[in-house]
């Protein structure tokens, strides 16, 4: 299925130094997924569908993080910050 900014539902919170690694990953893995600045913090989203996925390869990198669900999707959280 063709996925566009609206479908990215989630995203996740990380050091910011691990931010560009994460992204490229998950755009290896054929994960859609996009940076955005939310508040003063830098974030990837991506769609739930893709969850399982992300999990997998964020435990790969032993890296800290914290996924969060939108309540809509990404830009929508980002007209309520």
């Amino acid at each position: 299925m063709f996925k566009t900014t609206r479908d990215l539902n989630m995203y996740i919170k990380l050091e910011q130094k691990h931010i560009i690694h994460i992204l490229d990953k998950l755009r290896e893995n054929n994960v859609f997924s996009k940076l955005f600045a939310l508040g003063a913090n830098p974030v990837i989203a991506f769609s739930e569908e893709d969850k399982e996925k992300v999990v997998k390869i964020l435990k790969n990198e032993e890296i800290e993080y914290n996924i969060i669900k939108t309540q809509k999707d990404i830009i929508e959280e980002m007209l309520t910050f």
